[in-house]
């Protein structure tokens, strides 16, 4: 047998990365010890490290051969094992590893690890809680049993395992990711960032964190921050198939539809089967008025995943609905199964409405409507009360009185791109708007840019809970500054830019107090039909839209909102009401262009021809020429909504 001498030769030369001089030399020292478990096994460890995996299992095997109950060997050869695919062959291998030498707590780990990837999260937790018992410093012990509680839904346990291996190893890259993506989940968002940031100062060229601290950004709106991580990310690991599908989210928001386009068809050549992605590229080329193509990405969504409901919802706003239609009795079968969600079954809920809307019977439409509206609002609480107390506190902040205090004592706002802010309800036909102004040479249409709210709406709720009158003049002035920065990098060259983020209506008396002659377009519409539009649709942010005595009493809230505005800024508002414009489409077209300044251009009559991006639930619908009649469509249903109309009735506003 080798000696001491030997074997610790063939280590250090393993240890100083010189491979094939061990190999050389294990090579030697086998043809005098043909019998050595031992350098069988570190030819092993030094064939598996060079990537040589059948050569690594002849020597392991041949190790264990000479000598069956040793564990180290077993333990490497469980680790090769799982790197060929052959997970059960693995775990019987650790198994023999802890049978020679219960108290391997190496194996105990890689043993736990194999366990939770198959899903066993119980046996897996056995053997980390093993691995402790035995070494308690053991980090990635620490770090497995955290992973382990994550994928059980137990974050706060989890980070607090992540939280012990970064105190036994305060350099743990994958730990400090680990912890990051578990911060997040928790919506500790700068805790994770600093997580996620020290896993990238420690290992620059690990992808993974940049994808974390990526998804943060894109959390916060800072979409541009975020593609430059992802960038990263992708340029670290060319085949990181979530990090392509992640920058198309990125740009996409950004309105980069070419490039978002792109990174989902990467991410999808990488992946095939990520549903998510080919719901989103539907989306996108949704976006841009390719339907059909949209039609089929969603349809490849559902091939990927036939639970996706976000795909069968998307696809129900593409399709016109017939009884026989193959789709209905996916979504009704899947309603059914016990295993889905309430998540999913909401989403299912508001696509049965429109297939049983296009089939005329208005009662299972209503029936399933109203019960996605219930399952969406018991994902969070919703509280009037609050929104009204709210609005109250922007008319206390953003009055007359406040407005010429700002504007004695700053210059105006200055850029090259001037923005027109086009507001209303949700579904009051801002959209239509846009895409008739947008339709001019000198406009960009920017869509719903979430800026003001970002920026306004923690301040907001700061002034509120202290009780204040009186925002920070110079915090004012900064976020007019950020949001046309913002919002004039989209417009490229453009004089003028659209923001047609409706609930913009909440922040005129900000731009008028801080953008003194500001265009802003206010699009009314029949308050029922706005109302009932909104009920039916699937919103993501505004709880009032899922419960429809809510939705009254929020629509009176808006109302008074518009009034003060009027009283505090009067003849500073332009009114277009949605039933006028789709009327008298060309006598209308003119005035508002007049307004925004604007010289006439035939084709903005011919709005629904441009091919520009259009983000919201009705981008099919303004895709067509101008129709009328849209606003009494909520007539049949009129048996269903006497909550709405009594609420709005309550604030003296509702349609005969």
């Amino acid at each position: 047998m080798p000696s001491k001498n030997e074997i610790q030769a063939m280590a250090r030369l393993f240890q100083g990365g010189r491979l094939e001089d061990c190999l050389a030399l294990g090579s030697e020292l086998l043809a005098r010890y043909p019998k050595s478990p031992q350098v069988s096994n570190m030819m092993g460890v030094v064939n598996a490290r060079l990537g040589r995996l059948d050569e690594a299992l002849q020597h392991y095997e041949r190790a264990l051969s000479c000598k069956p109950d040793y564990a180290e060997a077993h333990n490497n050869l469980g680790n090769l094992l799982n790197r060929l695919g052959r997970p059960a062959d693995a775990i019987a291998s650790f198994q023999r590893a802890i049978a020679s030498y219960p108290h391997y707590a190496e194996a105990h780990n890689n043993l736990g690890s194999l366990y939770q990837e198959r899903g066993e999260f119980d046996a897996a937790t056995e053997c980390f809680n093993a691995a402790i018992r035995i070494k308690p410093a053991f980090a990635e012990a620490h770090n497995g049993l955290g992973n382990v509680q994550r994928d059980l839904d137990r974050p706060e346990d989890a980070a607090a395992s992540f939280a012990r291996a970064l105190a036994i190893n305060p350099n743990y890259v994958l730990a400090y990711k680990n912890m990051g993506d578990t911060l997040r989940s928790l919506g500790k968002l700068d805790q994770a960032m600093r997580s996620y940031e020290r896993a990238i100062e420690l290992e620059p060229a690990y992808p993974a964190p940049y994808l974390g601290l990526a998804l943060i950004l894109i959390d916060l709106g800072k979409h541009r921050e975020a593609v430059s991580c992802l960038e990263k990310a992708v340029q670290l690991n060319p085949e990181f198939a979530d990090a392509y599908g992640s920058l198309g989210n990125a740009q996409s928001e950004l309105g980069l539809h070419t490039e978002a386009m792109d990174s989902y068809r990467a991410a999808l050549r990488l992946n095939p089967n990520l549903a998510d992605v080919h719901c989103r590229l539907g989306s996108a080329l949704s976006e841009i008025g390719r339907y059909d193509d949209a039609i089929a990405s969603y349809q490849d969504a559902l091939q990927a995943q036939p639970s996706l409901a976000e795909a069968h919802i998307n696809l129900s706003r593409l399709k016109t609905y017939q009884g026989d239609d193959p789709q209905i009795a996916q979504m009704l079968g899947r309603m059914a199964n016990p295993e889905a969600t309430d998540n999913e079954r909401m989403h299912l809920g508001f696509a049965l409405g429109k297939v049983y809307e296009d089939l005329g019977d208005t009662d299972q439409a209503f029936k399933y409507i109203l019960n996605g509206n219930r399952l969406r609002r018991a994902e969070f609480a919703y509280d009037i009360e609050k929104e009204r107390a709210q609005f109250e506190t922007i008319k206390a902040l953003f009055n007359a009185a406040n407005a010429s205090h700002v504007n004695s004592e700053w210059p105006p706002a200055s850029g090259a791109t001037q923005p027109i802010f086009i507001v209303g309800t949700l579904r009051s036909g801002t959209t239509l708007t846009e895409q008739i102004l947008a339709s001019h040479s000198k406009v960009w249409g920017a869509g719903e840019l979430e800026i003001l709210g970002r920026l306004l709406e923690p301040a907001v709720e700061k002034a509120g809970l202290a009780g204040t009158t009186q925002l920070d003049t110079a915090a004012l002035l900064s976020c007019r500054d950020n949001y046309l920065r913002d919002a004039g990098a989209r417009a490229g060259d453009a004089p003028f830019v659209t923001d047609k983020m409706p609930t913009n209506f909440k922040w005129i008396g900000f731009l008028l107090t801080t953008m003194p002659g500001v265009k802003i377009v206010h699009v009314s519409r029949d308050p029922v039909a706005s109302c009932w539009s909104m009920f039916k649709l699937q919103f993501r942010a505004h709880g009032y839209t899922n419960d429809l005595e809510d939705l009254g009493r929020y629509y009176r809230l808006y109302l008074d909102l518009m009034d003060f505005w009027r009283q505090e800024f009067p003849g500073q508002i332009y009114d277009l009401k949605y039933e006028v414009l789709t009327e008298n489409q060309q006598e209308e077209t003119r005035r508002l262009l007049a307004y925004c300044d604007l010289d006439w251009e035939d084709q903005c009559l011919e709005f629904y021809k441009t091919r520009r991006a259009v983000r919201t639930l009705s981008d099919n619908q303004v895709r067509q020429e101008m129709y009328t009649g849209s606003s009494n469509a909520w007539q049949k249903y009129r048996s269903h909504l006497a909550p709405l109309i009594s609420a709005l009735e309550g604030g003296g506003q509702t349609s005969q």
